[in-house]
């Protein structure tokens, strides 16, 4: 009986042993949004595609401009940010095993559309 209780014992410790091994720690990815004249962009949402999966999320950005997300799981994302009056901007980021990674993005105003202009002419 003593014998029994002992593999028992052995065979439960090297079952919790494996699952605590087996565990990955979720990943987080930080940054900021701005321009090229170095102005925050508040308020963009960002879109995180995995691309080994699909895995869709979906958040938004700070009033500073900045963010951060957790618990993300390894691989490599599509990062599309977008808000009102700004160019769409996409990066891919691989994400590693438990690391916190930074990535800041850059976006653009959009550029104003203009429509050609022709004066109209009389003769006379």
């Amino acid at each position: 009986m003593e014998k029994c209780l002992v593999l028992m014992s052995l065979l439960v410790g090297g079952l919790a042993y494996n699952a605590a091994c087996a565990q990955v720690l979720g990943s987080s990815l930080s940054g900021k949004i701005g321009t090229s004249a170095n102005s925050l962009v508040p308020n963009v949402t960002l879109t995180l595609k995995n691309t080994s999966n699909a895995a869709t999320q979906v958040v938004t950005v700070g009033e500073d401009g900045s963010f951060a997300i957790h618990n993300l799981s390894p691989g490599t994302y599509e990062i599309t940010a977008s808000a009102p009056g700004f160019a769409e901007a996409k990066i891919a980021v691989t994400i590693r095993p438990g690391a916190d990674q930074v990535a800041n993005i850059v976006m653009e105003p959009e550029a104003t559309a203009t429509a050609d202009f022709w004066p109209e002419v009389t003769s006379g």
